[in-house]
């Protein structure tokens, strides 16, 4: 894994200043790519390097030139099929001087061009400079798993990896930006292309971009989606399933186990965790070493579901080494040290026991393999997917015009949900009902649902935007049916916007690479063609993942509730971090009132302080928020009004 950034005009030459700022954006990134960091500055260009070594370690140094061309390549993560594609280029007369994938991009986009995107099998986020062409061409991976943030000032651009990065280039401090407010409030996250301020962007998951080269004023921007992962069902039957669901994984497993540094994996009592290092050991990998979380003996007094035994037990099958790591009440202090690599503000509270798990598996290894994206694809969330599911049936039997005005009027008269008998909490089924499907499932996934009134006069205008989103998405996948158009929605949205990117930022915080096999791109795009029985079928979640665990993984996985590695977040919330909430939401100089109602907050709070859980999430992303704020956002430091002038 590394960190990439750079500067690019196509109008005009590099001043000294860009190359000073440039030099910051890449100091700052330091921990994405401890091992080596590099320059290249010519022309209209500046790129910056940091690199964590993984494969081709003595001579895969960025950025790179090509050996055949004036290109030149910054490039963060890893192509799995880089040898398949080395081959067939060399078959073609390329040469090749290193063994790095990333003199394989540069050799593809030589021979193929822009389309060599279509061919990388991997997690990346590249720019390529092309001095022939005077552009830069740059693109970042399917399923969205590496970061790249975009900022273009009159004709100049900057790219980098981090926020961070991107901030160390600017001449004061950004603006917040009201629509990624409303997101992040709405969601707990804020998707791209999104960002939490003004001016900055991030490039979309499965897109590519080119600037510069052809048009009027020699600085043409052009964007588009090279491979979504659009659902098209075929008809396959429960063997012939299985059989391709084992080649898929082996082959995304072996793929991934190509490293020159020490190798091991993340372990639950899940069964997508447990697919991927059973699978590691049938392959023949020897000495696995895996890690797991949970907590000590006062946390466990909180009915949290402790996933260690299961985990040990179930390396001990595997013939795997095993670390375990214990949580205590002190885990929230790590929160304010977590911002500067978050960059953005991300309300999903297993970012702590996340990147304590990657903090101590560092120690021993520099990758490791997750279970990241069997839920998403496969159909995994109970939770969510059955209970919209069984509306759309009800949906099917009631006509609209009846079934609309009759379930507004049940959601309005029914009461909350937290003093009932759990089968009498109807209250968000009728309220569901009441709109459509799209709109349902929105607030199914939504902490802001739109009648809260909480979002202050800046944000309100956009209240609808995270909706309106999610809405669009469901309506890229017309004609499919129910569950194929709710797992497609939450690949682009729940997967890559908040899932993936706690993962990226919390093993990139400790200078650890993470590599999801679950989320292969075939194994992705095969999970698309997939009817919806194969996925959920007579209540059973994730039903051909379950099929292939049970062949695979140790006995007692499969069956048991899904909780990862997740922490007792309202224990916490109300005793170890009650006081700094106040403080800063409450207290003298709180930026609270600039984006939401103070007393609306305060009424929540006191609700939560009461007992009510109903508005935790929102509260847990308004301290993330104001946490963040304090620790990132105050603590840039713009640079020098003469940053960047300066001759050419």
């Amino acid at each position: 894994m590394c960190g990439i950034s750079g500067i690019f005009d196509p109008n005009r030459p590099l001043t000294e200043g860009m190359k000073s700022a440039c030099l910051r954006m890449t100091e700052t990134m330091a921990y994405r790519g401890p091992d080596q960091h590099g320059m290249h500055a010519a022309g209209n260009v500046v790129l910056g390097h940091r690199r964590l070594s993984i494969i081709d370690i003595s001579s895969g140094l960025q950025p790179m030139r090509s050996a055949v061309a004036d290109h030149t390549l910054v490039f963060n993560g890893e192509i799995y099929n880089f040898v398949e594609l080395r081959k067939e280029l060399q078959d073609l007369g390329y040469p090749f001087a290193t063994r790095s994938d990333t003199e394989v991009i540069l050799a593809g986009y030589r021979h193929w061009g822009r389309s060599v995107v279509e061919r990388l099998r991997g997690m990346f986020a590249f720019v390529l400079h092309d001095a022939e062409k005077n552009l830069v061409f740059g693109a970042r991976d399917g399923i969205g798993k590496k970061p790249l943030y975009l900022r273009r000032d009159g004709s100049t651009l900057y790219f980098a990896s981090d926020l961070n990065a991107m901030a160390a280039s600017l001449p004061g401090r950004p603006r917040l930006s009201p629509e990624a407010m409303s997101l992040y409030f709405t969601l707990g996250y804020i998707p791209a292309p999104y960002c939490v301020y003004e001016g900055i962007s991030k490039l979309q998951a499965g897109t590519a971009f080119q600037y510069g080269g052809a048009g009027a004023d020699g600085a043409a921007w052009e964007e588009w989606t090279y491979w979504d992962p659009l659902p098209k069902e075929t008809s396959v039957t429960d063997e012939e399933c299985l059989e391709r669901l084992r080649g898929l994984l082996d082959g995304a497993v072996e793929r991934r186990l190509v490293s020159e540094v020490p190798l091991g994996a993340f372990l639950s009592g899940g069964i997508d965790s447990n697919l991927v290092v059973s699978t590691m050991a049938r392959l023949g990998k020897e000495g696995i070493k895996t890690f797991t979380a949970g907590f000590g003996e006062k946390v466990k007094l909180t009915g949290v579901r402790d996933e260690r035994e299961l985990a040990a037990a179930a390396a001990a099958k595997y013939g795997a080494r095993h670390h375990e790591i214990t949580l205590s009440a002190e885990i929230g202090d790590l929160l304010p040290g977590l911002m500067p690599f978050l960059g953005e503000p991300l309300a999903d509270a297993s970012i702590i026991p996340t990147y304590l798990v990657c903090r101590e598996a560092r120690k021993s290894v520099t990758v490791s393999l997750t279970g990241d994206g069997g839920d998403e694809p496969f159909g995994g969330y109970s939770f969510r997917y059955l209970p919209h599911l069984a509306e759309q049936r009800l949906r099917g039997k009631i006509p609209a015009p009846v079934l609309g005005p009759v379930a507004s009027a049940l959601a309005a008269l029914w009461p909350s949900g937290g003093g009932l008998p759990r089968y009498l909490r109807l209250k968000s089924i009728f309220r569901n009902l009441a709109v459509l499907p799209e709109r349902a499932f929105f607030m199914d996934q939504a902490q802001l649902k739109g009648d809260e009134k909480v979002l202050g006069a800046a944000l309100r205008p956009h209240s609808e935007l995270a909706s309106d989103l999610m809405a669009a998405l469901y309506g890229k996948t017309r004609g499919a049916d129910d569950l194929s158009r709710i797992l497609y929605t939450d690949i682009r949205m729940y997967m890559c916007e908040d899932v993936l990117v706690k993962a990226d930022r919390m093993s990139m915080a400790n200078s650890l690479e993470l590599r999801s096999p679950l989320l292969d791109q075939d194994l992705v795009s095969y999970a698309g063609t997939l009817p919806s029985r194969m996925k959920i079928r007579d209540g059973e979640c994730k039903y051909m993942l379950s099929r292939l665990a049970s062949e695979r993984a140790a006995p007692g996985i499969l069956g048991q509730p899904k909780t990862g590695f997740s922490f007792p977040l309202d224990r916490y919330f109300r005793d170890a971090w009650r006081t700094e909430f106040e403080r800063r939401a409450f207290g003298a100089g709180s930026p609270l009132s600039d984006f939401l109602d103070p007393e609306r907050v305060r009424d929540m709070w006191d609700g939560f302080l009461k007992g009510s859980n109903a508005h935790l999430q929102f509260l847990w992303s308004v301290h993330v928020f104001l946490v963040w704020y304090e620790s990132f956002h105050l603590a840039i430091r713009p640079a020098p009004e003469t940053a960047l002038a300066g001759k050419a």
